[in-house]
């Protein structure tokens, strides 16, 4: 009998001993873990003059007043070197996961640096026309990525084209930013998340 009652206490043991190993595997985290990737985030402006200046130049100027109107001056005030908006953003915020984006090429200071995860596509603008109830696209003009515009049925325009509503709708997430990698061509649109 005292054999079977220590035989008992081991088992009871033992099934204890168990039971708090499962237990706690199933709340501590594996090292394993999936890590989720970081999502969109809006950082800000950027700032021109300390880019140019970490370039050996002056400071940053205006040639035109465009967004693609700014240029690192030397110290005589001459346009030396065309800004890349993005190099820009990366410099700032140190980090090559960062991309530029205007919501309005003709407002020189109109940029904005977005932290990326990845690189989604391009941007189905006549099946986000008909998801809004238009019958089809157009361009006008067609030399800029502006000029996309939305036809109904009654030949009225819908013009702009909300990019980055339309790379939403495409890839089905609102956390996806379009940007235009060349604002002289129509089809450089380019959607981000």
């Amino acid at each position: 009998m005292k054999r079977n009652i220590a035989r008992l206490s081991l088992i009871i043991g033992l099934c204890a001993l168990c039971l708090s190993v499962t237990i706690g595997v199933g709340v501590t985290p594996s090292a394993h873990a999936a890590v989720q990737a970081p999502q969109l985030q809006q950082l800000g402006n950027v700032q021109l003059d300390p880019y140019c200046q970490s370039l050996g130049y002056a400071r940053a100027g205006l040639a035109d007043l465009t967004y693609y109107g700014w240029r690192c001056l030397d110290a005589q005030g001459s346009a030396v070197a065309t800004i890349s908006m993005q190099s820009a953003c990366q410099w700032k915020y140190n980090n090559n996961s960062v991309v530029d984006v205007t919501d309005n090429f003709y407002n020189a200071s109109s940029a904005i640096c977005y932290r990326i995860n990845a690189y989604k596509g391009g941007v189905d603008v006549q099946g986000y026309c008909r998801s809004i109830g238009y019958v089809g696209v157009t361009t006008v003009g067609g030399t800029t990525a502006y000029d996309w515009s939305c036809v109904s049925s009654t030949g009225f325009l819908l013009n702009p084209i909300s990019m980055t509503r339309a790379c939403q709708w495409y890839y089905g997430s609102n956390t996806i930013v379009a940007r235009f990698f060349n604002f002289y061509s129509l089809t450089s649109w380019q959607c981000w998340s």
